[in-house]
């Protein structure tokens, strides 16, 4: 975490962003073609108008609910 009189640029940066696409291809099995809509966290540190460290995560559990994981696994 930044420390006390850190420039504000180095200080991380962090954006919460939805993601929506169709289950087209296969993913654990066959493809569903069902829409997917799942929320992803971005956390950045930024240095002299740059990107210099990126982190992404995704949520990963509504994304395999969404294409029909779990039930697959219970069968």
């Amino acid at each position: 975490m930044p420390q006390s009189g850190e420039p504000c640029s180095r200080r991380p940066r962090h954006l919460r962003r939805r993601s929506a696409t169709t289950a087209s291809g296969p993913f654990f099995g066959p493809p569903s073609n069902k829409p997917i809509d799942i929320s992803v966290f971005d956390l950045a540190r930024v240095a002299d108008s740059q990107i210099i460290e990126h982190r992404e995560v995704p949520d990963h559990f509504a994304l395999l609910a969404q294409t029909g994981m779990p039930d697959r696994l219970a069968r």
